[in-house]
């Protein structure tokens, strides 16, 4: 009997802000690194992302999205990219889900900290959400990062002048694009 409580005391689950050491291993309370209800995103991220609410805005898409998928340090990071086009004008949107062995916040604090532009927009959006604009030589992009859980969301959108999106459009639009996409995406 004294085997059998060591054993499952070595089971149990770790303490909330610990980080388990065992990320491969079966889901299940406790067992992965993944926090209670977190992300899963797999080479087929597009599927989960809602590019509807661009291209109300700015017209269809000029070519199939695509998914690009990359391992890194504690984190898997998934880009899924769309272009669309209005009366021939580009717009570019790159969605990108960072999904983290463990919590997101750090990373998400860190994006905050350092973001290029000020003031920041605080959207009311799963565990909490910022976006800025920045403005260069003929475009203006408008990105957005979200978090929540271990995803760190990140919805990019990038408008040439020619079409008229005003800062609140482009933030509604990358908002919309990142809750819906919150909503598709598989869950651990």
């Amino acid at each position: 009997a004294a085997e059998r409580v060591e054993r499952m005391a070595a089971t149990a689950p770790p303490a909330a802000g610990a980080a388990p050491t065992t990320p491969d291993a079966p889901p299940g309370p406790g067992a992965t690194a993944i926090p209670a209800g977190g992300y899963r995103a797999t080479g087929t991220f597009c599927r989960s992302v809602d590019f509807a609410p661009v291209v109300a805005l700015y017209g269809k898409t000029v070519k199939t999205p695509t998914t690009t998928h990359a391992d890194k340090t504690g984190y898997s990071l998934y880009t899924c990219t769309g272009n669309f086009a209005k009366k021939g004008v580009p717009v570019t949107v790159d969605v990108k889900a960072m999904v983290f062995n463990g919590a997101a916040d750090s990373s998400y604090d860190l994006a905050k900290k350092n973001a290029p532009a000020q003031p920041v927009d605080e959207i009311q959006l799963a565990s909490g959400a910022f976006g800025y604009t920045i403005t260069g030589d003929g475009y203006r992009v408008y990105q957005l990062w979200v978090h929540d859980k271990n995803l760190q969301l990140g919805v990019t959108v990038k408008a040439s002048p020619a079409t008229p999106p005003t800062r609140d459009q482009l933030r509604d639009a990358a908002a919309k694009v990142a809750a819906a996409t919150l909503r598709k995406l598989p869950h651990a």
